[in-house]
């Protein structure tokens, strides 16, 4: 029956919860770097606001008719799977396996595959990418990663639509013999724009990012693995004047 069917949804989503719970207790007990545990510090926060949030979805779900309950908590189950999975992913970011990676070409290739995103999110795609840009030491998946995810928070960030550029150069940071080149990698968005506060939480918090909805990772795993590229980023951005986002690579 429907009522079964809210039942089934209900336990696995409770059953979800227990999983969060143990992954959460066995976060706390890996031997973390002092980033890490700083980071994994935010999983108590995460786990009362999602807490809360379920109760809140199992509550509502039953006011509802048995089909949009099923729906509702089938929702709230994906949305604990999401975070699980992300806290997986930057929990066992793996040491970049390098190589030497054209970044133009990943960035043209990757605005192929949100070609179809961006035109129905209202949102122009600019590339402004430095002809004979040296390549880079780097894990090309690892940074694909790193790229979408800029973009997706782009894209949330302008809801109305915008303009997302995206920008390279190569540098010279200059000041020691050891220096030499480095790439710099800009994504710059028309959208709302983050506080002070949001910019300095985020590359550290679970919980804040530019995002309005979502999990809240996203900018976490940025940061961790432009960090094992030995690489630095940084974010300037105001309310209402949009965000750029710049991440600074070494030559190969």
């Amino acid at each position: 029956s429907e009522m079964d069917g809210v039942n089934a949804a209900e336990a696995a989503a409770r059953g979800q919860w227990t999983e969060y719970l143990k992954l959460k207790a066995a976060l706390e007990q890996e031997s973390l770097s002092p980033e890490e545990a700083a980071l994994f510090a935010a999983l108590s926060e995460t786990n009362t606001a999602l807490e809360k949030q379920f109760k809140k979805a199992v509550g509502l779900a039953m006011q509802l008719n048995t089909d949009k309950a099923v729906a509702v908590i089938s929702e709230k189950i994906d949305h604990l799977n999401k975070i699980v999975e992300q806290v997986l992913a930057l929990s066992r970011t793996a040491e970049p396996q390098l190589a030497p990676v054209d970044l133009n070409r990943l960035i043209e290739e990757l605005n192929l595959l949100m070609r179809h995103k961006l035109k129905n999110a209202g949102v122009t795609s600019v590339r402004d990418l430095q002809p004979n840009l040296p390549l880079v030491a780097a894990d090309s998946t690892q940074l694909e990663q790193v790229f979408l995810n800029l973009s997706l928070n782009a894209v949330e960030a302008m809801p109305e639509g915008g303009t997302l550029t995206v920008q390279t150069r190569s540098i010279d940071r200059g000041g020691r013999a050891d220096d030499g080149a480095w790439v710099e990698i800009q994504f710059r968005d028309t959208g709302r724009g983050m506080t002070a506060e949001e910019q300095r939480g985020a590359f550290k918090s679970l919980l804040k990012t530019t995002k309005r909805k979502g999990t809240g990772l996203g900018l976490a795993i940025v940061g961790r693995i432009v960090e094992t590229h030995r690489g630095t980023i940084g974010v300037e951005s105001a309310p209402g004047r949009g965000t750029a986002i710049t991440i600074k690579l070494p030559a190969a």
